[in-house]
């Protein structure tokens, strides 16, 4: 059996609560020699690259701001 080093791409949305168990999970693949890409919120960019992950814009640091402040979409949890 090869071990080869995996690709892995974490999505997330949400708050801190939502995206640092992301962030501590990928950091953890990343020491075995995994490649991991966050996809999140841009206001995550500099936690991931802190991290020495992979980032992708899920979006802006605006959008994300409104978007917690809707009361429809924080009724819904």
């Amino acid at each position: 059996m090869v071990n080869s080093p995996g690709r892995f791409l974490m999505v997330g949305f949400g708050s801190d609560g939502d995206i640092i168990p992301l962030v501590t999970l990928g950091t953890f693949l990343r020491e075995r020699r995994h490649s991991v890409t966050l996809v999140a919120p841009n206001c995550y960019a500099d936690l991931a690259a802190q991290n020495q992950l992979g980032f992708i814009s899920l979006s802006s640091r605006e959008d994300y701001v409104r978007s917690t402040r809707d009361q429809h979409l924080v009724a819904s949890r």
